[in-house]
C-alpha cells in the first residue's frame, strides 16, 4: 500500500491488487489519525472537537467506515497497545462529519503494469537477483 494527500484527499493504492481508493473530507481527517497512530476512542474525541459534534455522532459515522476500511483490508486492528503516543494531525474539518471511502478498479491493468512490482526487496530500481534487465 502507498498513500499520498493532494489537496485534502488521501489516495490510497493496494499495488497488490491495481486498486485505488479516495478518501476526502471526513474520512481524509480519519486516516491522518490512523496515521498518527490514534485509537478508535482517541480519533472519536479528535474528530468531536475538530467538527463540534457529540462523541455519539461521530462514533455512528466512524465505526461503519473503519468497518469498510478492515474489509478492503486498508487497515487492521491492533488489540495491543505498543507504547506508542499518537499524535492529532491538524485536521480539515468542514461540515458536518462524513466519511466515505470511494474505490476505484478502472487503472488496475495499469497499476499492475508499473515495475515496482517487479522488484526485490531492497526496492527499485533493483531487480530481483534471478531477472536480468531487459527480460
Amino acid at each position: 500500500m502507498v498513500h499520498e494527500t493532494i489537496e485534502g484527499e488521501v489516495i490510497v493504492i493496494d499495488l497488490a491488487t491495481g486498486t485505488y481508493f479516495s478518501l476526502q473530507g471526513g474520512a481524509a481527517d480519519v486516516w491522518a489519525l490512523i496515521a498518527a497512530g490514534n485509537s478508535t476512542s482517541e480519533m472519536i474525541s479528535a474528530l468531536a472537537a475538530a467538527y463540534r459534534e457529540d462523541a455519539a455522532s461521530i462514533e455512528s459515522a466512524l465505526e461503519p467506515f473503519l468497518t469498510e476500511l478492515q474489509a478492503e483490508s486498508l487497515v487492521t486492528v491492533s488489540p495491543n497497545d505498543d507504547g506508542r503516543r499518537p499524535g492529532v494531525p491538524d485536521l480539515k474539518a468542514t461540515g458536518p462529519f462524513a466519511a466515505r471511502l470511494e474505490k476505484h478498479t478502472d487503472m488496475t491493468e495499469l497499476i499492475l503494469l508499473d515495475p515496482v512490482h517487479d522488484v526485490d526487496s531492497i526496492g527499485w530500481p533493483n531487480l530481483p537477483a534471478d531477472q536480468k534487465p531487459g527480460t
